[in-house]
């Protein structure tokens, strides 16, 4: 039987909900994290909260995995897309997949030179880890220009304290007024819709399909763009749909409570699986 060690502080409970009752804490935080790695087999590392806590578990679960050998959930491959809306956006648009038209970039005359040409309004993203209502609503070539130059010069402020993103820009084209917006979740390789989901034919089903062969998007959430005149969708963003072992799971101010129970279901589903396939 594996041994499975559930990331924590010393202090700190499971939480309830996701209890694993054959998992060991795993002080992964301390210095010594590489001998505490090597006594498990499997290690669960609750979702990071905050960037710099994303920073560490993207470091080590590639340590751990790659070089260590441990089968760690999050995967690299999960832990390197979740939350990295510019880097989710990159991956999708390299395997095929029609997304909304973006902007990225770490250069910072290219991004004025873009900003120039561009069509308005824009999307500026103020957090580029964070849901779709991180949003700011450009209407204008100076106060993008504006927001590029502090970018550049001081990073994008994030959610939290003394945080700023990466200096650079993420620029959305502002979808069409005529778009519906839909949420779709892919989970043990199936397609589900939140709502009433007529206007998906089997075609645009089955593209959504294909995210399950990108790495890092075995289960994923997907927040999608329906033109119903069309017949056709355009993906906004896609993330990993990972199951949350930490205390205090954060909800999605923007979901209603149907939402929200949905995703909890879910998540149950997918916290269930682990557990089979670590046992």
């Amino acid at each position: 039987m594996a041994k499975i060690g559930l990331v924590q502080r010393r202090g700190e409970t499971p939480a309830d909900h996701f209890a694993y009752p054959d998992a060991e804490p795993c002080y992964i935080h301390e210095h010594s994290w590489r001998q505490e790695a090597r006594r498990f087999d499997v290690i669960i590392w609750p979702l990071p909260r905050a960037p710099w806590e994303g920073d560490e578990a993207v470091e080590k679960i590639f340590l751990m995995e790659k070089i260590l050998k441990k089968t760690v959930y999050p995967s690299f491959d999960q832990i390197l897309l979740y939350e990295n809306r510019a880097f989710q956006h990159h991956q999708l648009k390299a395997f095929g997949l029609p997304v909304v038209s973006a902007f990225n970039s770490f250069d910072y005359e290219e991004a004025v030179d873009f900003l120039k040409q561009a069509a308005y309004p824009l999307y500026f993203y103020k957090d580029w880890g964070k849901k779709p209502w991180t949003y700011e609503c450009l209407k204008s070539y100076r106060s993008a220009r504006k927001r590029a130059e502090s970018a550049f010069r001081l990073g994008v402020p994030g959610a939290h304290p003394g945080h700023r993103s990466k200096q650079g820009v993420f620029f959305l084209k502002a979808p069409a007024p005529e778009r519906l917006q839909k949420r779709c979740y892919g989970i043990d390789g199936k397609i589900l819709f939140q709502g009433h989901d007529g206007s998906f034919s089997d075609g645009n089903k089955d593209l959504m399909r294909r995210i399950f062969n990108i790495p890092g998007f075995g289960d994923f959430e997907a927040r999608l763009c329906v033109f119903p005149k069309e017949g056709k969708i355009v993906i906004e963003a896609v993330s990993p749909f990972l199951a949350d072992f930490s205390r205090h799971p954060v909800k999605d101010r923007d979901e209603k409570e149907e939402g929200r129970s949905i995703h909890s279901e879910l998540m149950k589903i997918v916290a269930k699986r682990l557990f089979q396939e670590t046992t």
